[in-house]
C-alpha cells in the first residue's frame, strides 16, 4: 500500500511539474488560484483526476508486464 501512495504521488508531481512549469518557481501561486481553476469542467479536483488516470495507466501496463513474465516463465 505505501509503495503505491509513493507511486501515487511521484506520477502525481511529474504530471503537475510537466503541465504546470511554474510550479517549480512560485507553488504557493499555483496553489491558491487552484479553486478558480476549471480543467475539462473537473474545477480544483481536477489534478487529482488527471494524477488518477495516470496511476491507472500505469497499474494497466504493470499488470500486462506482470502477466507477460508469468507467461513466459512457465514455458
Amino acid at each position: 500500500m505505501k509503495k503505491e501512495l509513493i507511486i501515487f504521488l511521484v506520477i502525481f508531481l511529474i504530471l503537475a511539474i510537466g503541465q504546470h512549469p511554474d510550479f517549480l518557481t512560485s507553488p504557493l501561486e499555483r496553489i491558491v488560484q487552484l479553486p478558480q481553476a476549471g480543467a475539462y469542467g473537473l474545477g480544483a479536483v481536477h489534478p487529482l483526476v488527471f494524477g488518477l488516470v495516470g496511476y491507472l495507466f500505469v497499474w494497466i501496463i504493470r499488470g500486462v508486464i506482470i502477466g507477460f513474465k508469468k507467461i513466459f516463465k512457465r514455458g
